[in-house]
This record gives C-alpha cells, structure tokens and sequence, in this order.
C-alpha cells in the first residue's frame, strides 16, 4: 500500500490504519506497530481506535440486519 502524502505524520496514517483494521482486519495495535516501523513518527489521530471500533460493530451490524423492503 503507497499513500503519497507531503508529512504523513497523522491523518494520513490514521487513514492507512484505519484500511488495514476495516479492510485487511488487522488488530488496531498490530497496525499501528506496523505503521510505526515503516514510518518513525507516525502519530495517528486521538481516539482512532475507538472510531474503528464503531465502524466495525456498525458494519456488523448493518451485515446481520439487511434493509427490509
């Protein structure tokens, strides 16, 4: 995964933390170690963690209740 970014030091980041957790589903600490060891620095936004989180359980959630027609 390439992101060209001119600091990619935080929102950047975030977003390719937040893609591997969401998309590749990587533990949000594994992600971010892997980030961390490509990218010195990295300083992903406050409480992403628990933003990721809602995202799964509404992704989930919208899986097991399909729209009724």
């Amino acid at each position: 995964l390439m992101v060209c970014c001119r600091a990619g030091m935080g929102r950047s980041v975030s977003m390719v933390i937040a893609y591997f957790c969401c998309v590749q589903g990587m533990e949000y600490s594994e992600a971010t170690q892997l980030l961390k060891a490509r990218r010195p620095g990295a300083t992903p936004l406050p409480n992403l963690d628990v933003t990721i989180q809602s995202v799964l359980q509404m992704r989930q959630t919208a899986k097991n209740d399909p729209p009724t027609a």
